[in-house]
Parts: C-alpha cells; structure tokens; sequence
C-alpha cells in the first residue's frame, strides 16, 4: 500500500460515515403533528400543573408504621442470582455471570433506599412498605415468590416468576378490594436502570416503542416527557438493558422516567384509575444486549443492539468470533483468526486490484512519456493517447474492489468491537480487558509502526514525511479505541505487510 493507498482508503472512510450520518439525521425526523388520542408509544411533554393531562408522579410516600423484620430471599439462575425482600415485596439487588467465562460477575444494582427498590407498587399516597412472604415453590423452569400486604381498602398480592433458563422476570399484581371503592386508586410500577460504574463512558439511555419500532434515546430528552399505553419500556446501559416487553392486561395507562442520582434511574409505569378487584401480569426483561438472549423473552428488543444499517454483517462476523471462541476459550485469538479469515476471502479480489494497480502505475509512465514525446503536437498526443488507452484499457473499479469490499466489513466489524459483552473482561497476552483501551498504548505505536513499513515512499522526503504524518494520526487516533479493535486494525496491516513481501518473492522467482 502506498501513499496514494492510503489517502484513498481515509477518503473512503470519511464518504462512508457521511451518507451514514445523512441516512441516520434524514429518516429519523420525528412528526410534529399534534397528538389528538391516545396512541402506544407516542411521547407527550408533561405538564407544570394538571390540566388535561396529569402532571408525572415521581414521589413515592411510604407507609411505616408497623415495622416488621426484613426476610431476604436469594433465587440463583442459570445466568444471574437476585436478592427479594418483603421490605416493599421487590428485588433489593441483582447480579449477572459474564455469559462466557462465567467467572467475572456483573453488579447491575443494589438498593440503598427505600426508593431504589427493583419492582416497586405504589400508591399515590400512603404507600405499603411492610410485606409478608406468603408462598415460594420451584419447578424445572420457573422460581416463584408470593407476597401479601394489607391497604385502606382490600390486599394487593405479588407474585414473581423468575426464569431459571431465560433472561425474564414475570410480575403478577392482583388488587382486591374489601369493599366497592369510592375513589378510584392509580399504581405505579418502578424499576431501575441497570448500572456499571466499571464501564468508562457508559450511555444510560431510555428504551421505548414507538408504534411499530423499538427505539433508544438519551435520558436527559426524556426526563420531562410520558409514553402512552407502551409496549416496551425500560432503560439501557452498554451491556445491559432492563425493559418491560408484556403488558398481558393492559395495566399501564402512561410510562415515564426519574432521575435518581448520577447516572441512574428508575422507570415508571402507571396505571389507569383502578375501582374494582383486578389482576395485572407484566414481563420483563432483565439481562445483557446480546441477540440471542433477547430474541427468547422479546425479538423487537434486538433492534437497540447498536449495529446499524450493517447488522447482518455484524450479526456474522460475531457468530464467527463466537465460533473461533469456542475452539480456543480467548477472544484475542479469536479475533487475530477472524481477521486472518477475512484476509483469506478477499485475497482474490486483492490480487486483482493490486495487478490493477500495478497496469494503472505502467500505465502513467507510458502516458509521461508519450506527453513528453507529443508535447508539441497536441493532435498527436491526442491520437498516442487514444491508442495508448486502447492497448491498456482496464476498469478503475477493479483496483477499488478490494477496499469497497473491505469497508462494510470493517464497520459492521467495528461495531460489533465496540458493543459486544462478550469482550468485556476478555484478557489477552498484556490486556486485561479488550473491551477497554491498550493500558500501555504498545497496539497503537506498532499499527502506526506498521502502516510505515506498508507504505512505499521511497527515497523521496516529501512521501517519506507524508507517510510519517499519516501514520501519526492514525496511532493518536487509535489510541482511545477499544483493544480489540486495534488488535483487528494491527492484525489486518501486519497480513497485509506480509502478503505483499510473499507476493513480491512470488513474482520475482
């Protein structure tokens, strides 16, 4: 590759994320029509004060008076072990196995305050803090827990139905009333957002349908704002995501969201008026972004995996990673195998355009000279190059093939890199985590290193200088990403390095 090489592939690159920031800004343009029924998924500004439409809830005032003794109950899964106390029948904390090591434990959250609690039901006054435990069973698939409180009015009943082979909780609510109610009472259900302060640069952000699609934005555009009648509700974080995707009986009128510290929150789903004895089944899901867990509990939930419009690309160059993984339990292996791979399926398209490049440069000595020798008679040097262009004739296209071919799987590549739990805490050789950047920047200065020796500048200072400044900006670029993504980057020039000085012996003998 020389410098022209590499000029061309920045060029690309740069075209590349252009039409992807065009595609993204011109087909995401929300509709400004104002709302006039009740429509799931549609957002809503809240109200300052009640008009036609409620202001949010977002204060949660317990009842206390009768304390009773704190009963903790551990449910251990094939993937995760949740803590449940009778202290407002909710889950106090929650932990997650690595879903390939099985050794680092993920710690999503754990309750400090009344308030912090997963799975809260509250009222909106005089909330029941003081549950008892009433049943627990277990079967081949399903872990449940049965509590009971007493409220001015009737009983309301929990019962959860923790999955012991899938990423899903189910949350039964059933409200009896003593006696026909004089007014009607609205619950709300909170649950926090999954948090790992580990994570340098984490984005917590809001998971919500809108109609037909499944979408995320950042927190702060929608602390202020409620979901009609929605159908998937959560939040996420990197790795994460804790959403409710089944509203069995319609309990939820509205969702919305509340900041509870720095960097965390909780979502909210609130109820419609509720006036006679009623019974509410809700799902949700609790667990890691990754396709196949989600696509058991909820398959909409898939389209928040951050691959965009390159996901079947994406979605096979990690089904290999996974496959090379299996063989030799190290994801830097298997990354090094997978870029070897993709070398391997675009040799022959290399090949060519390296014999295109090779005519292109042939081509413009022969085209110097024939101007040298014309330059005096422009017919001609019109007629030479004709025939110049008749003898030589080859396709541009060709010498571009192999970079065209390289460049969606390269993103959709860099994508899976950037977003894939599966690398979080993967060690290799000096890296303890090729999630995160090279502790020691040694990847960066040897793919700087190596874009040098792939370079053929020649005796010439301007291209030597050139090729240095290149080179430079590329390893400061590459300096913050992701290991495993510098180990692709590095293992692709170093083959590259290689197979030109294996085709260069080649074609001498």
């Amino acid at each position: 590759m020389n410098l022209n090489k590499i000029r061309q592939l920045l060029l690309s690159i740069s075209i590349v994320f252009g039409i992807t920031f065009m595609f993204q800004y011109f087909f995401n343009i929300g509709n400004n029509v104002p709302p006039v029924a009740l429509e799931s998924g549609r957002s809503r500004l809240a109200p300052k004060k009640e008009e036609d439409q409620r202001p949010l809830n977002l204060e949660v005032n317990f009842c206390t008076d009768k304390s009773i003794e704190e009963n903790i109950t551990t449910i251990q899964t094939d993937n995760a072990k949740f803590e449940f106390t009778n202290y407002g029948a909710a889950i106090k904390s929650s932990e997650f196995k690595h879903l390939t090591s099985k050794k680092h434990i993920f710690k999503k959250f754990e309750a400090q305050r009344k308030e912090d609690l997963g799975f809260l039901v509250a009222f909106e006054e005089n909330t029941p803090f003081y549950y008892n435990l009433v049943d627990q069973s277990e079967n081949s698939e399903l872990i449940t827990l049965s509590y009971s409180v007493e409220f001015d009015n009737g009983v309301i009943n929990k019962k959860y139905s923790v999955y012991k082979h899938e990423y899903k909780v189910d949350l039964n609510i059933d409200v009896k009333f003593n006696k026909v109610a004089k007014n009607p009472i609205r619950l709300r259900i909170l649950y926090p957002s999954p948090s790992l302060p580990e994570v340098k640069e984490d984005t917590i952000q809001g998971v919500c349908n809108e109609k037909n699609a499944v979408v995320k934005k950042t927190m702060n555009l929608l602390l202020q704002r409620y979901w009609e009648i929605p159908l998937i509700f959560g939040i996420e974080d990197k790795y994460f995501v804790h959403s409710m995707v089944n509203d069995l009986n319609k309990f939820t009128q509205r969702g919305y969201y509340k900041s509870v510290g720095i960097g965390k929150y909780s979502s909210i789903l609130e109820s419609g008026p509720i006036s006679s004895s009623s019974s509410f089944n809700l799902s949700f899901y609790l667990g890691p972004k990754q396709s196949a867990a989600m696509d058991i509990v909820e398959p909409k939930l898939e389209s928040i995996l951050d691959y965009g419009y390159l996901a079947p690309f994406s979605k096979l160059m990690l089904a290999v990673l996974v496959f090379f993984y299996t063989f030799f339990h190290n994801y830097g292996i298997a990354i090094i195998l997978l870029t070897l791979l993709i070398k391997l399926v675009l040799l022959p398209f290399t090949l060519k355009g390296e014999q295109s490049m090779k005519k292109r440069t042939e081509f413009q000595k022969k085209l110097q000279y024939v101007q040298q020798k014309y330059k005096h008679d422009k017919e001609a040097l019109a007629n030479a190059r004709n025939e110049l262009m008749r003898e030589n004739g080859f396709s541009d296209m060709i010498g571009c093939l192999p970079l065209l071919l390289q460049l969606p799987i390269g993103i959709a590549l860099n994508r899976v890199l950037f977003n894939a739990i599966e690398l979080y805490k993967a060690p290799f050789l000096w890296m303890s985590d090729l999630s995160a950047k090279d502790p020691y920047y040694i990847l960066p200065i040897l793919i700087g290193a190596g874009m040098i020796m792939h370079s053929s500048a020649g005796n010439d200072p301007k291209q030597k200088f050139s090729a240095y400044a290149v080179a430079l900006v590329v390893t400061a670029f590459t300096a913050g990403l992701p290991a495993g993504l510098m180990l692709f980057i590095f293992m692709s020039i170093f083959s590259s390095v290689v197979q030109t000085k294996v085709y260069g012996m080649f074609k001498r003998s």
